[in-house]
């Protein structure tokens, strides 16, 4: 008898765990790439505290889509200068071999902005890098992407079918990136867990220069990335070489102090559930 209970206990805490298996968000309409949350549910279901990050990643039969949030300046600066990257392995494990960095700005303009902006670097105000950085931010660095060479994309121009777009608006930043399921080399009946990487690139000029810390305030997030110039970022992102002031990643590890790092499946709707 005991042997029997152990087995029924061992059966039910499988099932459990079996009904918990983590999975993106069925996207009920298509997600823009503009920066603004309009057809996610907010406050975003993450919250990585450690990062300052809230996120979520969904899916329709079409695109993967990730949407990534926060309040705090010096992660804001990070990721308009340096970028967020988006790291994946569709076989579920943790080395990157798919990322997307957005923005990808060139060194020279970084250099220049660090340079004039006006404040010192460690001390910029989000909305003085926005206005000076803004009419930049149309590309994005990918590695790995199906059909698409290794280098940076325009993504507001939606040759690839990649889009990425960010917004700073009342103290709060938002990250919208739009990636295809070919692009990535699966189907929207995909079963098996993808690994993604959600790592906010580290400006050396602003690390540790957090003004803003602690005004989170439960504002959804989306996807962890990785990257870095220079390298593939931690995580998941690519350093294409533009800056000397961003933080090298390897691409296996990272900061483990700026990349969030999960497990999911594909979201599929009810007809295709069964």
């Amino acid at each position: 008898m005991k042997r029997i209970a152990c087995l029924l206990s061992a059966i039910s805490l499988l099932s459990l765990a079996q009904a918990q298996t983590p999975s993106n968000t069925w996207a009920v309409v298509p997600v823009t790439a503009d920066g603004i949350l309009n057809e996610w549910k907010t406050p975003l279901k993450y919250l990585d505290e450690k990062i300052q990050l809230a996120y979520e990643i969904s899916n329709d039969s079409t695109n993967l889509y990730v949407a990534i949030s926060t309040m705090d300046d010096a992660t804001q600066v990070n990721i308009m200068r340096t970028g967020i990257s988006l790291g994946v392995n569709i076989k579920g494990k943790k080395q990157i071999n798919t990322s997307v960095t957005y923005p990808q700005i060139d060194g020279s303009i970084l250099y220049a902005q660090h340079r004039y902006g006006g404040n010192n670097p460690a001390h910029q105000q989000p909305d003085d890098v926005y206005s000076g950085l803004q009419q930049y931010m149309g590309k994005a660095g990918v590695k790995g992407i199906t059909g698409v060479p290794d280098g940076t994309v325009d993504v507001t121009q939606h040759k690839t079918g990649i889009a990425a777009a960010l917004s700073l608006e009342k103290d709060t930043l938002n990250v919208e990136l739009v990636i295809p399921l070919s692009k990535l080399g699966i189907t929207p009946a995909y079963a098996n867990k993808i690994a993604y990487s959600i790592t906010v690139n580290q400006d050396m000029a602003v690390r540790g220069g957090s003004r803003g810390g602690g005004r989170m305030g439960g504002v959804g997030l989306g996807v962890g990335m990785g990257g870095g110039t220079g390298g593939i970022g931690g995580g998941f992102g690519v350093n294409l070489g533009s800056f000397g002031g961003r933080r090298s990643m390897d691409g296996s590890g990272g900061d483990k102090n700026s990349t969030i790092r999960v497990k999911q499946v594909l979201a599929k709707p009810e007809k295709m559930v069964p």
